[in-house]
């Protein structure tokens, strides 16, 4: 029992934690550097003309970001732990 209470908040709740912070960083960097001031004269013609603001693009890169590490947690799970 004291065993499947550990794994289940090392692998769900740990993880969670780690995975939201993970993303919620990389998509800041990420957004940062689209909406930057050296990047900012390549990327905002783009942007505009597909009619989106800051916060969507932030958004949507939070999402793709987690389901992309969502899936690589998922690979190493499986392929690794064997879980």
């Amino acid at each position: 029992m004291w065993e499947k209470i550990k794994k289940f908040i090392i692998g769900k709740v740990i993880f969670s934690k780690v995975l939201g912070k993970l993303v919620k960083h990389a998509t800041s960097a990420l957004v940062g550097l689209l909406f930057g001031a050296e990047l900012a004269p390549y990327v905002q013609p783009i942007i505009k003309a597909m009619d989106l603001t800051q916060a969507q693009v932030e958004a949507g890169l939070m999402v793709a970001f987690a389901a992309l590490f969502g899936a690589i947690w998922n690979f190493v799970q499986h392929r690794i732990f064997k879980e």
